[in-house]
């Protein structure tokens, strides 16, 4: 017979190594539950980081897409700006120019002026049947022009010539000549946005 105390003894034993299989477990359970913790949380920061990171690049390309259109507004409400001052000085300028030409045709060069173009035109043409076109209040001059032209010449008025000169027209040849002054001021207005800098 095993004495008690013996039985006790091994009993406190088998106990003790209950426990201390039950301590290890317990602490491989918890070891293994804080690596999947672990493991979960840096799975969820790594989805939370790709958010983040999505969402970032999204919201950074919409804001350059908003900043690209924003400038182009402002570039195109500056550039129509712009336009807008350099057609009000170029009517101003047109305008003194326009009544500069007015205050020609109605000097005494006016007649000079027209003899000399005249001239010239004819000497391209021929002298010969030539058709002169006038504005009206220029016809009164047709008298002292008409030595000019040669034989078969006629006038005719142009209700299109605003500033004054005239065209000279060859039938048989079909050659016009234009030395209206509203032919020579708009032949001019590229030369003057250029050279005035106002070229856009």
């Amino acid at each position: 017979m095993i004495p008690i105390a013996r039985v006790e003894e091994r009993a406190e034993m088998i106990c003790s190594s209950i426990l201390a299989q039950a301590s290890e477990q317990s602490q491989q359970i918890i070891s293994a539950a804080d690596l999947l913790r672990d493991q979960e949380i840096h799975q969820q920061e790594e989805k939370i980081i790709d958010l983040m990171f999505s969402t970032m690049q999204t919201q950074l390309f919409e804001i350059k897409q908003q900043a690209v259109h924003t400038i182009a507004l402002h570039e195109l409400s500056a550039h129509r700006k712009l336009l807008s001052h350099r057609e009000e000085l170029a009517t101003l300028v047109f305008a003194n120019v326009r009544a500069k030409i007015s205050a020609l045709a109605a000097s005494d060069q006016y007649l000079d002026f027209l003899k000399e173009n005249l001239s010239r035109s004819v000497s391209v043409l021929g002298a010969n049947e030539l058709v002169l076109a006038l504005r009206g209040e220029d016809l009164p001059l047709w008298e002292q022009l008409r030595p000019l032209l040669g034989q078969g010449s006629s006038v005719v008025t142009d209700k299109t010539i605003k500033l004054g000169g005239f065209w000279l027209f060859a039938p048989k040849a079909e050659q016009l000549l234009d030395e209206t002054l509203d032919a020579k001021f708009q032949e001019n207005l590229p030369w003057f946005y250029q050279s005035c800098g106002m070229t856009i």
